[in-house]
């Protein structure tokens, strides 16, 4: 009153600091909870209205500062669990009248007053920190809590229209809720529990009236909404995701077969939320069912196992990606494409795990799933290519690409199960995967070319050259006793890789206008299908003579003209497959082909000379030498005869 009356803060703040320290000067030392903050409510009051009077902000700072310090010191005397409620009822009271003074003080404009007013902001903060730790060992008082903190989150982000203050109430109520029910969830509390999630799901949902309300119409179908905030956004599906995981913690504890049917439940109801909202706000639907799918993915991997998982989850990225293509938003075809890239990652996983001993070719169940996610890749395909703008081919390019090789996953996946069951056979299931990637890989880069995509075509090379470097890698090895020269894994992975070499130059040649360092390339695809021809042969002379030595009771004598037999079987063969290189390179009047004829001839001589003569016997050393020189005859021979041809002609990759 005398501080009033003169007008003195000084005075106001000398009686406000006596006012708060007289309970501990003459403490008896008992416990006087009630006194003792009926007391300090008082004061508080009686320093509020001061300060409002005489605009007077550091009397509120004063009055903040003592509360907390006689809380404070209470507490750590004489705080005992069995008092929560008249300490939080208190705390709620002291909070409650220092919020009271902010509403009123508004947006001070003096730098004091600011930083009062930014320092009781801190006073909510400390309320919900300490109301969590009063409550924490008190479950039903908590739970009662949790709802109100939600309810006044939803009117305070209602009031002000705040999506903001919506997600921020949400985290400050879905974290403890969740720790609570990590630490209650049990039969006892079931039902405390869920009505607690879904008391704080439905306050959540409509404070989000102004969203759900039937005025704003939905724009334009072919336009990405501006509509909706991604604040809201975030507010809407951690609303649904938290409480959908309330809900699964609290039920699995008790019953876990029914968390399948759990997340189901929740994504019809979300079905039916975007249904309800179709037609009154076209954007916000279009997030209920993303939400929807979400949890109906979640459903589905709780309820279904193996395969089925793989299909509904394969099934239901392609329908997202449908409905997001019809209603041209971009946001929901990433999140239903990411889907169905998981489903992907599924189905490799699937396509290479053991193999059941009853196990079919193709008819079996992981084969129709991947067939099934083969079929959905191709059909979105198709959709990207109807609907999206002719501007942007590369999402039905990435699509044709990606059904190719998912193709090439099933066939590896077969041919080693395959082998896996029925037993080894020679340079198997190898040879099979050559054929398989080679030919896969030759397609893309088909594919590549037609659509100008570089980067398919760098894909489809890759494939179609590591098919190539591990043929070379396999073609060495021994051939075992039941190898069959000519009808085998190995000489049939020869052929159809260089006919992919062969087909890839047709194409080429075909296709020159599109194909960048046409020469080049062209080149590199005749010179390579050339020497895996050359390759590939040598293998199987080198084969043939192998097998007939495996016996251990083959004479030594015979064993030695087998080596001579297979030195002269290579000779000639290369001499004679160089000929043959030297009359194509005439016929299409293409050096690189000639020149390769050249090296192999050298080769060839140097063999003869290094190796024929030093270790074949003498008819064999001359059939060696006659063939060669034959070879060499007529090689010199078509020089001679075609020098002219060549001299006014220009090489033709063709």
């Amino acid at each position: 009153w005398l501080s009033d009356r003169l007008r003195s803060q000084g005075l106001a703040l000398m009686a406000v600091g006596g006012g708060f320290a007289t309970p501990f000067l003459i403490s008896t030392g008992t416990d006087a909870q009630i006194a003792l903050f009926s007391y300090d409510a008082v004061l508080i009051a009686g320093t509020m209205y001061l300060a409002r009077r005489r605009d007077w902000p550091g009397l509120n700072l004063a009055s903040y500062c003592f509360t907390l310090l006689t809380v404070a010191g209470w507490a750590s005397a004489y705080y005992q669990p069995s008092r929560y409620l008249s300490t939080e009822l208190f705390i709620t009271l002291f909070c409650g009248m220092f919020l009271y003074v902010l509403r009123q003080t508004g947006r001070p404009a003096s730098t004091f007053a600011r930083l009062v007013h930014d320092t009781l902001w801190t006073a909510p903060v400390l309320y919900y920190l300490t109301s969590l730790a009063i409550l924490l060992g008190h479950p039903l008082p908590f739970l009662l809590f949790i709802i109100l903190l939600s309810l006044t989150g939803g009117m305070v982000a209602a009031h002000f229209r705040s999506d903001g203050l919506g997600l921020l109430f949400l985290v400050a109520v879905q974290a403890p809720l969740l720790v609570w029910i990590d630490s209650y969830a049990s039969r006892t509390w079931l039902v405390a529990g869920l009505t607690t999630v879904s008391a704080v799901y439905a306050i959540n949902l409509l404070s989000q009236r102004h969203r759900l309300a039937a005025a704003p119409v939905s724009q334009g179908l072919g336009r990405e909404s501006e509509q909706i905030g991604n604040l809201a956004i975030w507010w809407l599906h951690l609303n649904g995701l938290a409480a959908f995981g309330g809900a699964y913690l609290l039920i699995e504890a008790v019953r876990t077969d029914a968390t399948g049917p759990l997340a189901l439940a929740f994504a019809l109801w979300q079905a039916a939320c975007a249904l309800w909202l179709n037609t009154r706000n076209r954007p916000l639907a279009m997030q209920f069912v993303a939400l929807g799918a979400t949890l109906l993915a979640i459903g589905v991997a709780l309820q279904l196992d193996g395969a089925w998982v793989t299909v509904a989850w394969a099934a239901e990225g392609a329908a997202i990606v449908w409905l997001a293509l019809r209603e041209e938003r971009n946001w929901l075809r990433l999140g239903g494409a990411l889907l169905f890239l998981v489903a992907i990652g599924r189905l490799i996983s699937l396509l290479f795990a053991s193999p059941r001993v009853d196990q079919s070719l193709l008819l079996n169940r992981r084969a129709a799933c991947a067939a099934f996610v083969i079929a959905l890749t191709y059909l979105l395909t198709w959709l990207h290519h109807r609907r999206v703008p002719r501007t942007k081919p590369v999402e039905a390019s990435i699509g044709l690409v990606t059904g190719k090789l998912l193709i090439l996953v099933l066939a590896a996946s077969e041919i080693i199960s395959f082998q896996a069951i029925h037993g080894p056979v020679p340079f198997e299931p190898a040879a099979q995967l050559i054929m398989a990637s080679s030919v896969i890989g030759g397609t893309i880069v088909w594919l590549g070319l037609l659509r100008r995509e570089e980067w398919a075509h760098v894909i489809g090379v890759v494939a179609v050259a590591l098919s190539a470097l591990a043929l070379l890698g396999m073609q060495p090895a021994d051939a075992p006793a039941a190898y069959q020269i000519g009808w085998n894994g190995r000489a049939w992975a020869g052929v159809v890789v260089v006919g992919v070499f062969y087909a890839l130059a047709a194409i080429y040649r075909a296709r020159g206008a599109d194909v960048p360092d046409l020469r080049t390339r062209l080149g590199a695809l005749l010179l390579g299908a050339s020497f895996l021809t050359l390759t590939t042969l040598s293998s199987e002379i080198t084969a043939y003579w192998h097998v007939r030595d495996l016996p251990r009771d083959v004479p030594v004598a015979e064993a030695i003209r087998h080596h001579f037999a297979r030195h002269l079987m290579l000779s000639v063969t290369w001499a004679v497959y160089a000929t043959a290189l030297i009359v194509a390179g005439f016929r299409r009047r293409y050096s690189p082909i000639r020149h390769f004829a050249i090296a192999v001839f050298a080769v060839t001589i140097a063999k003869v000379f290094l190796v024929d003569l030093a270790e074949l016997e003498r008819i064999y050393r001359v059939a060696s030498i006659v063939a060669l020189g034959v070879m060499l005859l007529v090689t010199s021979y078509l020089y001679t005869r075609f020098k002219a041809t060549l001299s006014d002609g220009i090489d033709d990759p063709a």
